[in-house]
């Protein structure tokens, strides 16, 4: 018979399809129906097609059992030096759950960053499906303050992120002349905004400028000793014998740039460098060093 003469064949002993009730001619015993019912299911389940359906649902079962239970099992922390390791890895991992290197990817991904009191942002770096690098950004400290309790050192914003008796730790300068009644650490040193403001340009300015001083290239903050304000206002960087006065907000970061530049001539001299007359116009500019 044909392969054409034989589907005719098995589709009019099966009109509803495989899987309908077998029609049982006339002249058929109990014993054949049961038979030829037995015939047609094992003819399916014996059949490529479940085998192979069976190998891909065992195998997309296997798979999903070891990615539910397949966890992070390394986590590298760099740039932490005042933000504890414990405190880092309770944020990022909070329950078991956040183990799973799929569930953890979909949450970094969909949730807000993590915040931390001295950190100014963070980054995720994945090495495989089982370790990752989590690189911590501190803000920086730029200065301190001396109180009855202590050095308060405080950040780029103003905010107190330490206090110790001894203040070696950091190579910042001290700033005198700001009221320190009330100031506490985790809060905002309370100075007047602008007089804040000002502290705060003058010592970013120092952690990020180098000059060459005595000979050799130093961080403008290794070589500044303290930052002073007046009751106006006013701020003068006190260098060993050398001290730069530099006035009021007006023009500040044109005024230390204008530092900067000449400090390296006035290395071992002693007296005082006058910039708070800094004119943005002056084709060239002289300032008072006496």
């Amino acid at each position: 018979m044909s392969v054409k003469g034989y589907l005719e064949k098995w589709k009019a002993e099966h009109p509803n399809g495989m899987f309908s009730e077998p029609v049982r001619t006339s002249d058929e015993s109990d014993f054949e129906e049961v038979s030829r019912e037995r015939r047609v299911l094992s003819d399916f389940f014996g059949s490529r097609g479940f085998k192979a359906f069976i190998v891909i649902f065992t195998v997309i079962l296997a798979s999903l059992i070891i990615l539910v239970n397949l966890k992070i099992t390394k986590v590298n922390i760099e740039g932490n030096d005042h933000t504890s390791r414990e405190e880092i890895m309770k944020a990022f991992f909070p329950d078991e759950t956040y183990w799973n290197p799929f569930l953890f990817r979909f949450r970094e991904a969909t949730e807000d960053p993590k915040e931390f009191l001295f950190v100014d942002k963070y980054q995720i770096e994945y090495r495989g499906l089982t370790e990752i690098d989590i690189i911590i950004y501190e803000k920086q400290i730029v200065g301190y303050v001396g109180t009855e309790e202590g050095y308060m050192f405080f950040d780029q914003d103003g905010v107190v992120v330490e206090i110790t008796d001894d203040p070696s730790g950091e190579d910042v300068p001290m700033v005198n002349g700001l009221d320190t009644e009330g100031i506490d650490l985790y809060k905002k040193i309370p100075a007047e905004e602008k007089v804040l403001r000002e502290i705060l340009q003058v010592s970013q300015f120092l952690k990020n400028k180098e000059i060459q001083w005595g000979g050799v290239n130093a961080p403008l903050y290794a070589c500044v000793d303290s930052i002073d304000v007046d009751e106006h206002g006013n701020i003068t960087c006190e260098l060993g014998n050398v001290s730069v006065f530099l006035g009021g907000q007006n023009d500040m970061e044109a005024k230390l740039m204008e530092m900067a530049d000449i400090l390296p001539e006035l290395y071992g001299r002693e007296g005082t460098l006058y910039l708070n007359t800094y004119n943005e116009h002056a084709e060239d500019p002289a300032y008072v060093f006496k």
